[in-house]
């Protein structure tokens, strides 16, 4: 599994927090030497199928959603059980609201996750800040493949 930083090689002033793992903290640092998970920022976990990038990324929710006291919303694909999705978060500290998008099973997937944005952005403007909204997972995004690449344009 690794880890992209978009973003992660300008120098800036975002605050971080700790995800508890040494190693994942150094992987996320910044040109500055700043450890930890960079808030407001996206990072995309990538890997063969079945190494636990679910659950590593649940992980990571948890411990900074609780470390934000903020509650959490995830775009999820794959139809994760509710129990399992809870029980990662609460291994990671987490103990607060927990908001689930998942594809209404006739809706285009591009729906879904407008959806999730929409949810996203709707908590930031009813809040007017950046600083009360929830912590979101997008789950198996990488699953999309672009209509080219469906059409045979590229490989």
């Amino acid at each position: 599994m690794s880890p992209i930083t978009f973003g992660g090689d300008v120098p800036s002033t975002t605050e971080r927090v700790s995800t508890k793992s040494w190693s994942f903290n150094r992987a996320l640092r910044d040109v500055l030497g700043n450890v930890g998970y960079p808030l407001r920022s996206l990072v995309e976990c990538y890997g063969p199928k079945g190494i636990g990038k679910t659950s590593f990324a649940l992980s990571i929710l948890g411990t900074v959603a609780h470390a934000q006291d903020k509650g959490v919303t995830i775009l999820d694909f794959e139809g994760q059980a509710n129990d399992t999705v809870s029980g990662i978060l609460e291994g990671a500290g987490f103990d607060g609201e927990v908001h689930f998008i998942r594809n209404k099973g006739n809706e285009r997937p591009e729906d879904t996750v407008e959806r999730f944005c929409d949810r996203m952005f709707d908590l930031q403007k009813k809040e007017k800040t950046y600083e009360n909204h929830d912590v979101g997972l997008m789950d198996s995004i990488g699953a999309f493949r672009p209509m080219a690449e469906l059409e045979g344009k590229i490989w």
